[in-house]
């Protein structure tokens, strides 16, 4: 499955900056969204989304958020995941990065 959608959105947001000032701006955003979804023989599993939102009025202001999950199942009940997540927004300098992993128990009632 593929999933690509596209529009348009109104941000408007007030930041902290590092000096105790509050920021206020407003903009008009593109966003861009691609999700995804496959299955390998019900043993692997792929799945994500990602979003892109440059500023129509500010070049270097955007924001990127893309998370994925791999899944590996170990038996009928039993799968190994991990996932990754991943944020940037140039406003505020900010990025970060996180990676999870476990186990998923599935029992049906």
């Amino acid at each position: 499955m593929l999933s690509v959608s596209n529009g348009i959105l109104f941000e408007r947001s007030s930041i902290v900056n590092e000096i105790s000032d509050n920021f206020e701006y407003q903009t008009f955003r593109n966003s861009l969204r691609v999700q995804y979804r496959t299955k390998i023989k019900e043993l692997i599993t792929f799945n994500g989304s990602a979003f892109y939102q440059p500023s129509l009025s500010y070049f270097s202001d955007y924001i990127i958020t893309a998370n994925a999950t791999l899944g590996f199942k170990i038996w009928k009940w039993l799968s190994l995941t991990t996932t990754c997540n991943y944020n940037k927004v140039t406003r505020t300098n900010r990025e970060n990065i996180i990676f999870t992993y476990g186990l998923v128990f599935e029992r049906y009632f």
